[in-house]
């Protein structure tokens, strides 16, 4: 990022330290280090070079340290670079006066919280994946109230560490936007097609399946088909749109955007939301905004509580693809932006009351 990078002086002093290793976690985060910092806490943000994570970071004005990177899809890399990073943020954390370390299941974060004795809270709204490093350091976890006791505890969960949040993480932010039209038709989109959001699922996860990336292709080859549709496509990483465009050639309706999108507004003015499962998918969904997933892994509580409250339509068969249909939906109403007050209030004394304890 050279000199765009917001770096907070190394010796200011701090008393929250959020750590963040995905572009997702930046959207959580913000509004619960803003909260803080209204509460008279100094937030630090240290955060991992991967993705749109930089990008977003300054997108949202939040000053942070870049510490370490992503190491691709090979494991033996990966380990070693989760323990360079954790070293670096330890060599960090110890010249700091922080009382709590706040992740949004930032792994790199664990280890350097431990050895300098810091208490760890984490936010974890997928029950499914490895969390042992939290569920055997962490001092809290905060959980959506959809997700049962029953499967935290068959899953290893502690349930004396585990606070339950009364909603989804999603709508923390979700609804804090304002309607931005201009911005979107600048960045190509064409309004008076039908226009999708396609997200690609996530191929340098643990958790990837290629029945995913199956349906993934069969999902975007049926869209392309239909000229009065424009197709959105919103790469996790700049491979990905390569990746695509390398795959299915230049399409006159085929769009990924040139720059970092703020998420909600964009899901907010799309016709359909399609996913690989993940936060875009559960954005959609809290909008009212017609959802497909087609991560084919465990499915998650929040995910089954939104396909049970028909929000959330699962796509698991390449027979479901060929009989999709997208209309251009009306105008929707703005959403009350105070929907995600409970959530942030929730989830910021829980960081108080173990930064104070």
């Amino acid at each position: 990022m050279g000199s765009t990078v917001q770096i907070r002086p190394e010796h200011q002093d701090s008393e929250v330290w959020i750590d963040i290793d995905n572009a997702p976690q930046v959207l959580v985060l913000d509004p619960i280090l803003k909260e803080l910092g209204r509460r008279g806490f100094i937030p630090q943000i240290t955060a991992r070079d991967f993705g749109q994570t930089f990008a977003l970071l300054l997108l949202h004005g939040l000053a942070f340290r870049p510490v370490g990177h992503h190491a691709g899809q090979n494991r033996f890399r990966k380990v070693a670079e989760l323990a360079s990073r954790s070293f670096r943020l330890w060599r960090m954390g110890r010249k700091q006066d922080f009382r709590v370390v706040v992740s949004c299941g930032a792994r790199g974060s664990v280890l350097p919280a431990l050895m300098l004795g810091l208490p760890l809270v984490t936010v974890i709204d997928y029950e499914h994946i490895f969390a042992y490093p939290f569920i055997k350091w962490a001092k809290r976890i905060l959980t959506p109230n959809v997700i049962p006791d029953e499967d935290l505890l068959r899953l290893g969960y502690d349930l004396s560490k585990v606070r339950k949040f009364p909603g989804l993480k999603e709508e923390l932010y979700v609804f804090d936007f304002q309607p931005d039209h201009a911005s979107l038709e600048a960045a190509g989109i064409d309004f008076k097609r039908t226009v999708i959001a396609l997200r690609p699922p996530a191929t340098m996860a643990h958790y990837h399946l290629e029945k995913s990336e199956e349906i993934f292709w069969a999902v975007l080859q049926h869209l392309l088909r239909q000229p009065e549709m424009q197709i959105v496509v919103l790469p996790r990483v700049q491979a990905q749109g390569d990746w695509v465009l390398d795959k299915v050639g230049p399409h006159e309706n085929l769009l990924i955007p040139d720059s970092v999108q703020h998420g909600p507004n964009l899901l907010w003015h799309v016709d359909a939301m399609f996913g690989g499962g993940g936060t875009m998918n559960r954005e959609a969904a809290c909008l009212d905004v017609p959802t497909y997933s087609f991560f084919n892994g465990p499915l998650g509580a929040v995910d089954r509580y939104l396909r049970d409250h028909n929000r959330l339509t699962i796509l698991d068969s390449l027979d479901q693809v060929a009989a999709i249909k997208v209309r251009k939906c009306t105008p929707r109403p703005m959403p009350r932006r105070d929907r995600g007050s409970a959530v942030l209030n929730f989830i910021v004394e829980q960081v108080l009351e173990v930064a104070l304890s």
